[in-house]
This record gives C-alpha cells, structure tokens and sequence, in this order.
C-alpha cells in the first residue's frame, strides 16, 4: 500500500509541473504575439516598403519606385539613410520607371534590380551610417567613394587615392566593369571619361597605339645615345617654348639634346597639336 500511494504522490507532483510548464508556455507564447504586434506596429513604415519585393516577384523594382514617388515614402527612406546615401542611392531609388537619372552611372554604377540594389554581381545596401555593404561585406562610406562608385564623371577634387584603392577592391569584387558582371567576362571598354581617367588606369589596360601618320624625321636629327630625356608636362605651351630653345641650340651644332627634340615632338603629335 505504501508504494501505491508513493505512486500516486509522485503522479500528483508529475501533473502539477505539466500543468506549470504548460501556463508557462501560454504566457510566453502570448508575450511574443504581443512583442510581435507591438514591433510591427512600431516598424511598419520600414517594413511596408520591404514587403513590396515579396508581394509580387515581377513587379518589385516597380512598386518600390512608386512608393518612393510619395512624400511618406522619400520621408520613410531619408530616416533611414545618411547625408551621403541620400544624395547618391535616394536617386536611385526614386527614379521615375524608364527615366536615367541625371549625371549617374548607368554603365560601371549601382543599379535597381528585382531584389533590391545590385553592383555588378552583388547586393548592394547602405546604412544610415554611409557605410556600404556589398554581399554582406561593410566598407567604410566617404565622399569620394560615393563619387566613384555613383557618377559617370566624378570630381576629382572629392575622392583620394586611398578611395581609388578602395574603388578597384571593390570592383574587382562585384566585377562591375566586366561584360555580364562575369568574372571571366571581357572589360567594358568605352570612350566615356570614367573608363578613360578611372577604370583602365586602376586596372592597368594598356591603350590601343594610335596609327602615327608623318613625314618622318627632320633630315638633321639622328638619334645618338645620349639618355633619353623623359618630358613631363601641363601645359603645351611650355613644351614649344622648350622646343624653341632645343632648336636655337641644335642650330648652333650643338646635338646633345636631339632625344629631348624627339621626345616633345612625339608628345605634340600624340596630343593632336602636330598633324603630321
């Protein structure tokens, strides 16, 4: 007998934890709901907009753009970006459907897709921090990494040449400036200005050796082998003045500056200021 009721004292105690653990459960289950509601109430401005990529797949990039054509919108989104953001990604963004936003990069830049922004290959997201993050990676926003990164001729008083370096990481990492963003793709080569001054300095293309057409060298000149003086050089000006003076002296005999002569000559004709 005294195990029977040993038994059921145990059962008795089994059922009142059950009991215990099941109200605990409820109150739990019921706070998170609450929690839940409470959060969805409080976010609602910022997650309405992200909700429109998961409505509908065809018609995402769309139904972003037209929220943002809304004061509640562009107000939704400059609460949650920075003073830099806002001037480069918010135009983006809010684009009107099938319009190019003025002065922006539509070859090598950011870019409205399906899922949001894209860069080359790869997500594209900011922070109200500026700091930019590309498929999950977080760099660091400055003004002259935004210039590169969103305009088609970017100033250049604004980015450094730690920008530069930043810029080439990170285009070598979205591969932005390649065909189909494709890593193994050939290099999207034009005759636009950031390509000329940005893209192929950075990524070391050597330029296509224009056709020289000419008469040849003056019948004078001969190449000795005095070492070739190299000519830096602003303004063109400054190379006929020293032309000038190189000739006044080679007139008097003096042939110790020819390689100097030939030097300025070719940088005239590659410059177009010499046609033949």
């Amino acid at each position: 007998m005294a195990d029977v009721r040993e038994r059921e004292k145990i059962a008795r105690e089994i059922e009142k934890t059950s009991e215990s653990i099941r109200k605990k459960h409820r109150a739990l289950r019921t706070d998170r709901i609450e929690e839940g509601i409470a959060l969805d109430k409080h976010f609602k401005p910022l997650i309405e907009p992200l909700r429109l990529f998961v409505d509908n797949p065809g018609g995402r990039a769309t139904k972003v753009q037209n929220r943002l054509q809304t004061s509640e919108g562009r107000e939704v989104l400059r609460a949650h970006l920075g003073p830099l953001s806002q001037k480069y990604v918010e135009p983006i963004l809010s684009g009107a459907q099938g319009k190019k936003v003025s002065g922006a990069d539509h070859v090598y830049g950011v870019y409205l897709y399906n899922d949001g922004l894209m860069w080359g290959n790869k997500r594209f997201d900011v922070d109200d921090a500026d700091n930019m993050i590309i498929d999950g990676v977080r760099y660091a926003g400055t003004p002259g990494l935004y210039e590169l990164i969103f305009k088609r001729i970017p100033e250049g008083l604004l980015y450094t040449e730690e920008d530069m370096h930043k810029y080439k990481n990170m285009l070598l990492a979205t591969n932005a400036h390649q065909h189909k963003h494709h890593s193994q793709g050939r290099l999207l080569s034009n005759r636009g200005y950031k390509y000329k001054h940005v893209i192929e300095p950075l990524m070391s293309i050597t330029p296509k050796k224009q056709k020289k057409s000419g008469k040849g060298l003056l019948r004078a000149m001969t190449l000795n082998d005095n070492a070739i003086d190299y000519v830096h050089w602003d303004d063109p000006n400054e190379l006929v003045d020293r032309l000038r003076l190189l000739d006044a002296s080679h007139r008097s005999r003096n042939n110790a500056h020819d390689n100097e002569m030939l030097s300025i000559i070719e940088e005239l004709r590659e410059a177009g200021l010499i046609i033949n």
